[in-house]
């Protein structure tokens, strides 16, 4: 008998066939439950490993052994005339036919009937998985119906080295839902906070506010990409709806389209128009800016660094990119906050990138927003500033970010009460901002709210307990509820020596003679006096020396003015006639202040 026959008759081919149709239909199974359970990949590539070096195994059994009545027996110990080989042969032949109907029936559930709730949005696209869930609970019990909070997607590639698109992905849903006026939508920085924390999804939207929470992950291999999304009723710690996409880069924009049509459909969440969808671009420029988003938010000088590399990068490719002109900017802005790159020689070029934008896309938000920034830190420009915020919060009414911006021109204007109310809406859609909580502390400190104050910037201090400036507020807050001793223990925490030592100077004045307190304060004023003459100025209102005070403040520039005028330190100043003047020489006195017509609303179920 040759060789060819022999195998046949061993059923070394059907074994073949049917291994390769269960291993195949195995991993299809292993591809589509593993995410949900958020089974690390090596699993999965174990799964295939064991496959691949059992082939060889099953081949070499078919070819040495038998499957017979009595059990399993060498090939060699059976009569052939009694052989079971042909009974065994169409045994395989039922399993083989059993599989390959099974593969048939998910290929056509997969491609015409678990991706028909979005055929109205996208093509369909073999390889796709969906898996729904009936919406657990009653609809009327919530803390919310419509409140969501987007977590940080995980990094699921081989490698780990995708963190910047898993980030930049899971943000840019987060920015497409903030158009959505009727969701109540948690901020990135309180969202992202759990990143790596092992927290249950009750507890954290427990934390957040939210009845639901929109998780994932991310895994990229070369142009390929697969982006699982669940919606999570955290009440009920239920499933509503997930889908893997298995797609290439290219496809992305279409994937978070169709992500944000899903949570809107699932929440019934009202809409005056259309669902947003997002504007697709390049996308090598796509990475190149979530890298560049990826390391501005770290920071520091070094990482600003970073991030205009790939911000430059990318205008490289397609120079009139928005979001990489307006990261540019956005670094420039905060170099001029971190002291390594002066007003001066920032301010042109901030000009230009954010105009730039804005002649291509006039109705901007987030260039608006910044146009804004720099129109009021940067020129005192605060009818032009508002103009600029109106704009921005019209197309992103609920983005906290650009909310928290236009709070700051409030601010600026002394309408501390309305501020103040409005940062406890940013609150509640991002509670876990410290920036937020010491903002608010600063209003209500300025407002003489002390005893909120106080509870505000604790609470800010439990969130980061090293943030900076948050110690120097305590301790002002401290000086003006007349408590120097629990002040001085609160500005020796300080991480920022410029305010930590400014606070001990100005304790001093209570805790130490005059002479000590004199030999702090011009130690202070020869260090920093130069570089920070309104937190001089502060100092020296603080301790009753108005003429001095004054000088200061006169020196500040028209454009320029970064801080408020509305300090408590400068109580000792508002009698002297000299005051009113300041105020109008930097367009903030009462009448001038009443002639900026600028409102802020924060739409949206609880608003």
């Amino acid at each position: 008998m040759s060789f060819w026959k022999e195998l046949q008759r061993r059923n070394v081919f059907r074994v073949a066939a049917a291994y390769v149709v269960v291993a195949w239909l195995l991993i299809q199974v292993a591809e589509t439950i593993l995410p949900i359970f958020e089974v690390p990949d090596v699993f999965l590539r174990g799964v295939i490993l064991v496959l691949v070096l059992g082939f060889p195994l099953a081949l070499f059994f078919a070819w040495a052994f038998e499957l017979t009545p009595d059990g399993v027996k060498r090939e060699k110990e059976i009569d052939r005339e009694h052989s079971a080989a042909p009974r065994t042969g169409r045994r395989l032949d039922r399993v083989i036919i059993v599989v390959l109907l099974l593969a048939v029936g998910y290929f056509v559930a997969d491609k015409y009937l678990l991706t028909a709730d979005q055929a109205s949005q996208a093509p369909e696209t073999a390889g796709e998985i969906d898996e729904s869930e009936p919406v657990a609970g009653d609809a009327d019990d919530s803390r919310g119906e419509n409140s969501l909070a987007v977590l940080a997607f995980d990094d699921m590639s081989p490698d780990n080295d995708q963190e910047y698109l898993a980030d930049g992905i899971a943000e840019e849903l987060l920015n497409l839902l903030a158009r959505i006026p009727d969701l109540r939508l948690i901020s990135r920085s309180s969202s992202f906070a759990y990143k790596g924390r092992d927290v249950s999804i009750r507890r954290m939207a427990e934390e957040l506010g939210v009845a639901y929470i929109l998780e994932g992950s991310v895994r990229k291999a070369g142009n390929q990409v697969r982006i699982t999304a669940q919606l999570i009723d955290a009440r009920e710690d239920s499933h509503v709806w997930s889908h893997t996409y298995d797609r290439t880069l290219e496809d992305i924009f279409a994937i978070q389209d169709e992500i944000a049509a899903a949570v809107v459909d699932e929440l019934k969440v009202t809409l005056l128009g259309d669902t947003p969808t997002v504007v697709p671009v390049d996308p090598e420029v796509y990475e190149l800016v979530l890298k560049g988003r990826h390391f501005a938010n770290m920071s520091t000088p070094e990482s600003f660094e970073q991030a205009r590399e790939y911000f430059e990068a990318a205008l490289e490719i397609d120079p009139d990119n928005a979001e990489a002109q307006i990261g540019l900017a956005v670094i420039l802005i905060n170099e001029t906050g971190f002291g390594v790159r002066s007003r001066e020689a920032a301010l042109p070029q901030v000009q230009a990138r954010l105009e730039n934008v804005l002649s291509a896309h006039p109705d901007h938000a987030k260039a608006n927003s910044m146009m804004g920034w720099k129109s009021m830190q940067f020129e005192n420009d605060w009818s032009g500033a508002a103009a600029y915020f109106e704009r921005s919060l019209e197309e992103a009414p609920t983005d906290m970010n650009l909310v928290s911006n236009a709070l700051v021109l409030l601010y600026a204007l002394a309408r501390l009460e309305e501020a103040s109310a409005l940062y406890q809406t940013v609150i509640e859609r991002d509670p876990l901002n410290h920036h937020a909580r010491s903002n608010l502390a600063r209003i209500q400190l300025d407002a003489g709210h002390l005893d909120k104050a106080l509870v505000s910037v604790q609470e800010a201090l439990r969130l980061s307990p090293n943030a900076y400036g948050s110690n120097a507020l305590l301790g002002r807050i401290y000086l003006q509820r007349s408590d120097p001793e629990r002040a001085a223990e609160a500005f020796r925490l300080e991480v920022s020596h410029v305010d930590g030592e400014l606070g001990l100077a100005m304790a001093a004045l209570d805790l130490e003679p005059r002479e000590v307190f004199e030999r702090r304060r011009d130690e202070w004023l020869d260090q920093w006096a130069e570089d920070y003459p309104f937190k001089a100025a502060m100092l020296s209102g603080y301790a009753g020396e108005v003429d001095r005070a004054f000088e200061w403040l006169e020196g500040i520039a028209r454009g320029g003015l970064s801080d408020s005028f509305w300090k408590p330190e400068f109580d000792s100043l508002r009698d002297d006639p000299r005051w009113d003047a300041l105020l109008e020489r930097h367009g903030l006195a009462p009448e001038q202040r009443e002639a900026i017509q600028f409102e802020i609303e924060i739409p949206g179920p609880d608003a």
